[in-house]
């Protein structure tokens, strides 16, 4: 579809449906989906341009900002979840990646036109090693008590 941006964009948003409620979208709530849109975007350009040493409690706040306002299967959401899951995942944070991912994943999957298949079959390998790993670290914990 067609990227829509800047500050004339959100007129083309008003009378359009909501994706997550199909209620019609008046003048403020474009610009408050735009907004989120935006600093979603900023977001996201600030992690990519370095990754690695990215601020993870500001990551997690954009996500939870704009799973809020966007809601779960907005393209924003998805990419903040991969750049979530991505992030912990190199700080050695597995467990607490796992949701991120399994967020990415129920993007993926509710979107199949895209083509991601390939990308969607792996990370679900992933998710089931995650999981695994969480079930076998719970297990040992009970068993250390």
């Amino acid at each position: 579809g067609a990227v829509v941006a800047g500050p004339a964009a959100g007129k083309g948003l008003i009378g359009r449906r909501c994706g997550r409620c199909q209620s019609a979208f008046a003048e403020q709530e474009a610009r408050s989906s735009l907004n989120s849109e935006a600093a979603a975007l900023a977001a996201l350009d600030s992690f990519e341009a370095s990754p690695w040493t990215a601020d993870a409690p500001a990551l997690l706040r954009h996500l939870g900002a704009a799973a809020a306002s966007l809601g779960p299967r907005h393209w924003a959401v998805g990419l903040l979840s991969d750049a979530a899951q991505r992030l912990l995942r190199h700080r050695g944070e597995r467990a607490s990646a796992l949701p991120h991912l399994e967020a990415k994943l129920r993007f993926l999957r509710f979107h199949p036109q895209l083509p991601l298949k390939a990308e969607l079959d792996r990370d679900s390998d992933l998710c089931a090693q995650l999981r695994g790993e969480e079930v076998r670290g719970a297990s040992r914990r009970r068993r250390d008590r």
